[in-house]
């Protein structure tokens, strides 16, 4: 098979076995580094892509574990959610105000 664009919405409708067989090597190549017989879709790709930059494998546990202290600020402060961290404490109180009653 070349590494041309391919309706998978058609193959699937012809040939549903065959597709799923198509995307399963179209998956493992990209996520193995390999030229797949034909490219994925370009948001697929990119999103592929995303995963494997920041190490998450979708076929492994998605359970989380809880950071240490020191690699959540780690991971606070070297993102761009450090940028508005200062953003985010400042606008909530620290102890929650009991709302206004004054319209009953």
């Amino acid at each position: 098979m070349r590494n041309t664009a391919l309706d998978m919405s058609r193959l699937s409708g012809a040939d549903a076995a065959r597709a799923a067989r198509v995307l399963h090597q179209v998956h493992a190549a990209t996520l193995a580094g390999r030229r797949p017989p034909v490219p994925p879709r370009p948001v697929i790709d990119a999103s592929w892509r995303r995963m494997m930059r920041l190490g998450l494998d979708p076929d492994r546990s998605t359970s989380s574990v809880l950071l240490r202290r020191d690699e959540l600020e780690h991971r606070r402060r070297s993102t761009v959610l450090g940028e508005v961290m200062g953003t985010l404490r400042a606008g909530s109180p620290r102890s929650p105000t009991p709302p206004s009653r004054s319209w009953w």
